[in-house]
């Protein structure tokens, strides 16, 4: 929905803001049921002032409807990859918002009086209310934790150069950690949008526990990236589920043994597992059980395999300088043949590899990443206008910080 009035591109305003035309646009947005609202004008990462005043006719016009603005999110040149993040952010808003914002208050409720925090893709913790009004900057956090987590323990074996390996039940996380930091891009994406903002440098793929097995239509096995999930799950937890998954064929080679439980009560169903396997792989390939259970492992090892080496050799990392930390449920039972395949000497598996991820908001720190265009020639530059930049930069900063408690 457009609106009336302009910054030009040296932050100065070349046309009003036509509030009359924010009025009607807030009637249309509302005709039209809209939950959320992004407000993206041009130039506002140089002046902020008609998105400023946007969003406050917008929140009297539309009550109880959540705005994000541009200059709020990533203020920052290049309007698409703004446009972008704002949007992701403004789709999350009312539903991981509101979520935070219960969470904070059962948290309160039980007597709980520290205050809460989540994790943010950037490997740092925010502040419930900081973080439920930027949730864009929590989409990868749950693998951004489990690298954390895999740098400190490492660090703590001595070993600063690291392929981090996290498999659970849908994906599996790979992540570089070099000199005992972990790696971080500044441009994401998530679900085919561009998100300018910071977070760890997390590949991840179609391949964990419960990735299911078939035969194509030219006789090729295909593992992943298609899961059984949480439910049905795999036909070993007798669930309701039937087709085979990497975790079936585990059961059927014994790497998970049948007498023993899976989160103390869960029983494994040998006989599920491999009349999943026999029917959906060894019929179709012509071979055993344990032949067809073999074949799916290592196709989902050289899934992983692959994936590995798109983030460090195709980067110019020599996987065989650095070690593998094998975590996440279902990582140390691929961790081995992960490294032989990548001429690694060196596994390193955590005491507790299913809860690594969580050990990682333990292991991290507040942190808030802060940047801005300030868009000038060489020859144009004053110190002093540069340092003001730098001083409001450090001001935002230091607010942050004490909203988070510090």
């Amino acid at each position: 929905v457009e609106i009336v009035g302009r910054i030009g591109p040296e932050g100065q305003e070349l046309e009003p803001l036509d509030e009359e035309s924010v009025v009607s646009a807030a009637a249309e947005l509302r005709a039209a049921g809209a939950e959320s609202v992004a407000v993206v004008l041009l130039f506002s990462f140089l002046n902020p002032e008609h998105e400023r005043r946007v969003a406050s006719i917008l929140e009297r016009e539309l009550p109880g409807i959540p705005v994000t603005v541009s200059s709020d999110v990533a203020p920052e040149i290049r309007e698409y990859l703004r446009a972008s993040t704002t949007a992701v952010n403004a789709a999350l808003l009312p539903l991981v918002g509101g979520y935070v914002a219960r969470l904070a208050e059962a948290v309160a409720a039980r007597g709980v009086r520290v205050p809460v925090y989540l994790m943010r893709s950037n490997g740092g913790l925010a502040a419930a209310r900081t973080a439920a009004d930027l949730p864009v900057s929590l989409v990868t956090s749950g693998p951004a934790a489990g690298v954390v987590a895999a740098a400190r323990l490492a660090a703590a074996a001595g070993l600063p150069d690291l392929l981090t390996f996290d498999m659970g039940g849908t994906t599996a996380d790979l992540a570089v950690v070099v000199g005992g930091q972990p790696q971080v891009r500044w441009i994401g994406e998530q679900s085919g949008y561009r998100v300018n903002l910071p977070e760890v440098d997390v590949l991840c793929i179609g391949a964990g526990g419960g990735s299911l097995a078939h035969v194509g239509p030219f006789g090729a096995l295909h593992v992943g990236p298609d899961s059984a999930g949480a439910v049905p799950g795999p036909a070993a937890y007798g669930r309701g589920g039937d087709l085979p998954t990497v975790t079936d064929a585990h059961v059927v080679l014994g790497t998970l043994a049948a007498q023993r439980t899976l989160g103390g009560d869960l029983k494994l169903d040998p006989d599920l597992a491999e009349e999943a396997v026999r029917t959906h792989v060894a019929g179709p390939m012509g071979g055993t059980v344990e032949e067809a259970a073999a074949a799916m492992i290592r196709v989902a090892d050289a899934n992983m395999a692959s994936a590995l080496r798109v983030i460090s050799v195709a980067r110019g990392i020599d996987p065989r300088r650095m070690t593998l930390v094998a975590l996440g449920g279902a990582g140390p039972m691929h961790g081995c043949s992960l490294a032989e395949e990548l001429d690694m000497d060196s596994v390193l598996v955590p005491l507790y590899p299913g809860v690594t991820a969580a050990l990682g908001l333990l292991l991290t720190d507040v942190r808030h990443d802060l940047g801005r265009s300030w868009v000038r020639g060489t020859d144009r530059i004053e110190p002093a206008a540069l340092q003001e930049q730098v001083d409001e930069l450090g001001a935002r900063g230091r607010a942050l910080l004490e909203q988070s408690g510090h």
